[in-house]
């Protein structure tokens, strides 16, 4: 059985276009089957998004990034983001949504857990 955390989820892609605001901002996603929190925004990840700490000095790290979510929000805050999925889907999505959004001090790599980010430093 396929999970999202899966480097190759073998279910069928769907794809659902979402659109929110959070933090003064609205944002607009691609979400696909296979992928974390697929056709929504979670409510973990609202309420992590609405309490994170943030300075715009900052490196931030989004681990496990899936659709780019809470690494794109960030985006908007702080100096950079690296963003990293081990699933090859998240990462194509992630990637896509950076562009949709217009963020340009962020980036997605693929990989599993700290391996795309070895010898690199983060504020958060």
């Amino acid at each position: 059985m396929s999970h999202y955390y899966s480097e190759e989820p073998n279910v069928p892609l769907k794809m659902k276009t979402i659109e929110f605001c959070i933090r003064g901002y609205c944002f607009k996603f691609i979400t696909a089957s296979g992928v974390f929190s697929f056709g929504k925004l979670d409510r973990g990840t609202e309420l992590l998004i609405e309490s994170m700490v943030l300075d715009d000095s900052w490196r931030v790290l989004d681990l496990g990034c899936g659709y780019g979510a809470i690494g794109i929000v960030a985006s908007r805050f702080v100096n950079y983001v690296v963003m990293t999925d081990v699933n090859r889907r998240a990462v194509k999505i992630a990637r896509k949504n950076l562009k949709i959004n217009g963020v340009r001090n962020a980036e997605v790599r693929w990989g599993s857990l700290y391996g795309p980010v070895r010898g690199e430093k983060f504020d958060t």
